[in-house]
């Protein structure tokens, strides 16, 4: 049987129903007279221009710490805010925590430090970077974070990120249905991120819940990922030949538990399925073989988000809304092995930039 096709755009239609069961409607009123500002879907929030804003932006500088420079994920979420902050005419300046508590936290104490207007992280948690948040609040600096859903944040004003419980639980259902409520898997979780333990909290639960057992766990060593990540994985699957998968947590470790599933000589066997993925993972999964699906989601929009809610606050003065991510919603989609689109991952949802720089001139902002 010929593998089946699914096109970008229907896939996008996929994810956009598959939302509306997580995340309400806008509940700010456009103005009356004037038309929507784009061709958005509708379960995506209207673009349209909203009443009494608009005016000159200032020039601003915005303080951007990433958590993993070299996750795809986190990646494309900074080039995202970098982005927005760019075509508002701000300067930018960003730090890479490389995955390691105690650069987290002084990258993030760097920044306040250096007098940024506003302070923005990915993914960061706020117990990682405590004093720097304090002493941001202290300045009253506003402190956003974006990307990934953190757990306990009350020095953020705001965090915006995609679902991680349906994230996870999208890919984990698919697994359960693909091994039929059987068998063993090894996994690839990390607890000490909040947005990646919320997705290993929620896998763990609907594979107990099927009778599916999770004969080992590995905590990735961030200093070096990919090759723990490999070599990790391939001495789970000798240790415990009868796990017939490999789930992980985050988009790198998706063609490295590939790759260990080959090394080990388990292709024909063994199948890999993760949580997010970009480029690397779609590639995977048009050749087929072990790589089996990926869940994925828009976590760079969020990073738009951030940049409409400090323009509002800048320039109207405007509290930071911390549920203006639910005006916007960031879709969820599974892609697999039958389903994987021709054109890259970045095609698979709408790009929200156009979108809300349309709105932002509709709006009247002077940039």
């Amino acid at each position: 049987m010929p593998r089946r096709t699914m096109g970008a755009a229907a896939l996008t239609c996929i994810a956009l129903v598959l939302t509306l069961t997580a995340f309400g409607g806008s509940s700010k009123s456009p103005v009356a007279t004037t038309a929507q500002s784009s061709s958005a879907p509708e379960s995506l929030g209207s673009f349209a221009p909203q009443s009494g804003l608009g005016g000159k932006v200032p020039h601003e500088t915005i303080g951007v710490v990433n958590v993993q420079g070299t996750s795809p994920a986190a990646q494309a979420c900074q080039a995202a805010v970098v982005a927005g902050a760019k075509a508002l005419g701000w300067t930018v300046k960003t730090a890479d925590a490389q995955g390691q508590p105690s650069l987290m936290a002084s990258d993030v104490s760097a920044m306040v430090t250096s007098n940024v207007n506003a302070l923005v992280t990915v993914s960061i948690e706020q117990a990682q970077a405590q004093q720097g948040l304090a002493a941001a609040k202290a300045k009253h600096i506003p402190a956003l974070s974006f990307c990934g859903a953190l757990t306990d944040s009350p020095l953020y004003q705001a965090v915006y990120a995609p679902n991680d419980s349906a994230i996870s639980a999208m890919v984990t259902q698919y697994l359960i249905d693909t091994l039929g409520s059987k068998g063993s898997i090894v996994a690839q979780f990390y607890p000490p991120i909040g947005a990646l333990d919320r997705r290993d909290t929620v896998a763990m639960a609907m594979l107990k819940a099927a009778g599916i057992k999770i004969a080992a766990v590995h905590e990735v060593n961030f200093a070096n990922p990919v090759a723990d990540t490999i070599s990790s994985t391939e001495a789970m699957l000798r240790a415990n030949p009868t796990a017939s998968a490999v789930l992980v947590d985050q988009d790198f470790e998706f063609p490295a538990a590939i790759q260990a599933v080959k090394q080990a000589g388990l292709a024909g066997k063994v199948k890999v399925f993760g949580m997010y993925g970009g480029d690397p993972a779609f590639a995977a999964l048009r050749q087929g073989g072990p790589a089996a699906a990926i869940s994925e989601s828009e976590p760079e929009a969020s990073g738009w988000t951030v940049i409409d809610q400090l323009l509002k606050y800048f320039v109207n003065h405007k509290p930071i809304d911390p549920l203006a991510g639910y005006d916007h919603p960031y879709p969820v989609a599974l892609v697999t092995a039958g389903n994987v689109p021709s054109g890259p991952e970045a095609n698979l949802f709408p790009s929200y930039g156009p979108l809300y720089e349309a709105q932002w001139k509709a709006e009247g902002y002077k940039f």
